[in-house]
């Protein structure tokens, strides 16, 4: 494949994986102590009822960093 064409989206399950590898380990390395707080916070007072919040909070983070990740590397800015 000549450089610069462009690849095609992955179509199984584990190449998407791979393509969401970096994003994941992105969002891994960016906990702050917003998270490091709040989360056990929220846990001691409303135990189970809003583990939903963090695990969605969680999820819309990963995509959050990986369409960041993308726009950076789309204009050069890496």
């Amino acid at each position: 494949m000549p450089a610069g064409e462009p690849m095609d989206a992955p179509t199984h399950w584990r190449g998407m994986i791979k393509h969401l590898g970096p994003g994941l380990i992105i969002t891994a390395c960016i906990v702050g102590s917003g998270e490091l707080i709040a989360t056990p916070k929220v846990g001691a007072e409303y135990g189970f009822s809003l583990l939903w919040f963090i695990i969605a909070g969680c999820m819309i983070k990963v995509l959050v960093q990986v369409e960041l990740g993308r726009y950076a590397i789309s204009k050069g800015m890496t």
